[in-house]
């Protein structure tokens, strides 16, 4: 749900981005990092 918020309301954020935070939240999600956060950050 955050991701394709994030995606939508993304600033010009392109399907490449979207992948590329995709990937960067399933490795947080899987490490177990809030990585999540940082990036909202």
């Amino acid at each position: 749900a955050t991701l394709r918020v994030a995606c939508r309301s993304g600033r010009s954020a392109s399907d490449l981005e979207c992948a590329v935070q995709r990937r960067v939240v399933t490795q947080s999600v899987t490490q177990g990092i809030p990585t999540l956060e940082r990036v909202q950050r």
